[in-house]
Order: C-alpha cells, then sequence, then structure tokens
C-alpha cells in the first residue's frame, strides 16, 4: 500500500510513470483523450494503440506507454476500441449474468435451497472479473474470456438444474 500510495505521488507531482501505478495512470490518462475523440464509435485496437503512440509523441502522456497493447482497464479498453456501444456491450455481459444470479439467490428464502451455491458463486465469477477489470483488460485474453463464459454457463445450468429438481421434488428441499 505505501508503495502503491508513493507511486500514486510521483505520477501526481509529474515524475516518473515507470511503476506499475504510474503506467496505469499514463494509460488510462492516455484513453481519456482517445474516449474524448471518438467517443461513439471508438477504434479498433491497432488505431488506439497508435493513438497512444502519437499522444506519446505530442508529450500529452510519458513514452513508457507506448509498449502496451491495451489500456490496461476493461471500462476504459471497453469504450475506447468499441465507443458507447463498446461500454455498453461490457456492461450487458457482467450485467446480464449478475441480475441472473442474484434473482437465483433471491429466490433460494433458505439457504439449503439448491441453487443457492451456484448462484452465489456465479455472483462472485462475475464480481470478480470486474474487479480484475479494474486494473487489468481481462477479456484481452482468450483464455480468461473462456473461463468467465464457460462458468457464467456452468453455474448457470447448475441454477436452472436445482431449480427444476426442487420443483418435481419438493422434499428434498423442506430440510427433511
Amino acid at each position: 500500500v505505501d508503495q502503491g500510495m508513493h507511486d500514486v505521488q510521483t505520477w501526481l507531482d509529474g515524475g516518473s510513470a515507470f511503476s506499475n501505478v504510474g503506467i496505469r495512470l499514463e494509460l488510462w490518462t492516455g484513453a481519456r483523450y482517445l474516449i474524448a475523440e471518438e467517443p461513439w464509435f471508438g477504434r479498433d485496437p491497432e488505431a488506439v494503440r497508435a493513438g497512444l503512440r502519437e499522444l506519446a509523441r505530442q508529450g500529452k502522456v510519458q513514452d513508457v506507454v507506448v509498449p502496451f497493447e491495451h489500456l490496461h482497464n476493461d471500462i476504459l479498453q471497453a469504450q475506447a476500441s468499441g465507443g458507447v456501444f463498446g461500454l455498453l456491450a461490457y456492461i450487458g455481459i457482467l450485467a446480464a449474468p449478475f441480475a441472473f444470479f442474484a434473482r437465483a439467490v433471491g429466490r433460494s428464502s433458505r439457504r439449503n435451497m439448491p441453487q443457492f451455491a451456484p448462484a452465489l458463486a456465479g455472483m462472485l465469477v462475475v464480481l470478480a472479473y470486474f474487479g480484475f477489470g479494474l486494473t487489468e483488460v481481462i477479456f484481452w485474453s482468450l483464455k480468461g474470456t473462456m473461463f468467465y463464459v464457460l462458468m457464467v454457463a456452468l453455474l448457470m445450468g447448475f441454477c436452472l438444474t436445482a431449480k427444476a429438481d426442487a420443483a418435481i421434488n419438493p422434499e428434498t428441499t423442506s430440510g427433511k
């Protein structure tokens, strides 16, 4: 925490961004410029990288950002490379499964209901991906994306199966 606070203060004072925190802050500053230029439709990922290079050339961001392939924030990356529509798609990718799982948890009035555990696990997967996405572009990697899709689908299936089983065999969920 102390190192992170020091890095932020160094960056705010105009010092070098050559630290994990400083690089991210510079990337996010660059993202602010890029989003302001193309807010509705964004740019393709190569154009985002080219835009960062141009911002570094102009001195608006430090050149430490030039080698990075993405903006190290899922929200900013979605908007920079997809505009408002990309941001809405990103929000939907997280919000729709979260709403499904939250509704399943809400229906589980008792914690021993069979769909409670997979629904809670699903909410945690979505929240974890949102949290990871604050400092990394988690959906940049095919492996990370596939894990998200598979876990959400699997946990949704568990919830739906448990709900169907509870409707067919109500005595299995009555706690007897």
